[in-house]
């Protein structure tokens, strides 16, 4: 049979397009089993203990406690049993549910149960839009402020590390006033120790923050790698500064480094 252009022409077509294809799937493939919070989350017991490996990586996804419109410490909790909401992370967009007018907005408190040893890092994906993160009753910070009389919208995703010794209990703050989604919207990651020793910002960095103003990196937040200490040695115009300007980036929140120089 005698092809036409045009029939040379729909079977490259095709042949281009079953070649796209047979390139793609084992991609989609690997994202689907190596990027994925459903199979790399972590296990949960019967007791609603989120199981950390000793290594790698899992993602927080079930056996979330929500107590919605309330911001609660590790000392309510120690005082006290009260009603929850229990919950994975993602299912709740925003408060609406919680709220007969559908009010998107308000304050809530998150609290997981952890179980597990080592030096691990919690990496905090965009808490929507302030958040005060508690392990073990200690105060770990976070971004923003979720106080009524305060509230300070911060999103960006935040890096905490601490030392889980059998079982952990965390507490997330959360508060929204300005955006429809709110809270614990994006799973919540735990990695091993590893990543502990890798300074975003190695001391003597130098950076410029998002102020225009350019400065040293003096130490880490032990905590908080991503939010170190800076002492700034020029102005957003370039010049000099006299005398020492210290900012604390866990303190001064609307302060974010925005490139390296060196």
């Amino acid at each position: 049979m005698k092809h036409t252009p045009f029939t040379k022409s729909v079977l490259q077509a095709i042949l281009i397009f079953l070649g796209t294809i047979a390139l793609t799937l084992p991609v989609l493939s690997a994202l689907t089993h190596y990027d994925n919070k459903y199979i790399t989350k972590a296990g949960l017991a019967q007791d609603h203990f989120s199981v950390i490996p000793e290594k790698g990586y899992c993602a927080l996804v079930d056996g979330w406690e929500l107590y919605p419109d309330v911001l609660l410490t590790p000392q309510d909790f120690s005082s006290q049993t009260m009603p929850f909401y229990r919950t994975w992370a993602g299912e709740y967009p925003n408060l609406a549910l919680f709220h007969t007018d559908r009010n998107p907005y308000g304050t809530a408190t998150w609290r997981l149960h952890l179980r597990g040893s080592g030096n691990v890092t919690l990496y905090l994906q965009e808490p929507l839009c302030a958040a005060k993160i508690f392990v073990n009753g200690d105060c770990l910070g976070g971004p923003g402020n979720v106080s009524a009389e305060h509230y300070t919208p911060f999103i960006q995703d935040t890096a905490c590390s601490f030392f889980l010794d059998g079982e952990a209990e965390l507490i997330i703050q959360t508060a929204n006033y300005s955006h429809y989604y709110g809270g614990i919207w994006y799973d919540n990651d735990i990695v091993d120790t590893f990543l502990q020793l890798i300074a975003v910002y190695p001391a003597g960095s130098q950076v410029k923050t998002n102020q225009g103003e350019t400065a040293i990196v003096m130490k880490q937040n032990p905590h908080f790698p991503e939010r170190p200490i800076l002492r700034v040695t020029h102005d957003r115009f370039g010049q000099v500064i006299n005398g020492e300007k210290i900012i604390d980036l866990i303190k001064d929140t609307k302060v974010v480094i925005q490139e390296v120089i060196k």
